[in-house]
């Protein structure tokens, strides 16, 4: 027997663990898809509502205007279809074999964080303020 069959298995601390920024958001935009899988017949149930007729939609207009559950809501849905759109193009291009680099693979991805961040805040401000 070989001295490695003797070794005991490693445990791995998975806070511990520090992953490489293209690692992040692609573990992101899975996170933000399965969000947006959870939210999607909310938002169906909310537009079709709205469709109904004017005052139906005023309804809606009004209550995302008083409400913060809504306003959270609706912040939230756009903010993770953004950035969901975001990470998907950045990965359609890499698929394509476009920025597939180390450099560039960390670069896309500081970009698409940090777009994502902006739009989310730009969102905020439009809902908030």
């Amino acid at each position: 027997m070989t001295s490695s069959s003797h070794q005991r298995p490693i445990f791995l601390e998975p806070l511990n663990i520090h992953l490489p920024m293209p690692a992040l958001v692609s573990i992101a935009h899975r996170l933000s898809g399965l969000a947006l899988v959870f939210a999607l017949p909310l938002c169906l149930m909310v537009l079709s509502y709205s469709l109904i007729s004017e005052e139906a939609f005023l309804f809606i207009q009004q209550r995302l205007h008083v409400c913060w559950m809504a306003k959270t809501f609706a912040w939230g849905s756009v903010t993770a279809w953004t950035f969901h759109a975001l990470a998907g193009v950045r990965h359609l291009l890499m698929d394509l074999h476009l920025f597939e680099s180390l450099p560039w693979a960390r670069r896309t991805a500081i970009a698409t964080i940090g777009l994502g961040i902006a739009l989310g805040l730009l969102y905020w401000g439009v809902l908030w303020v």
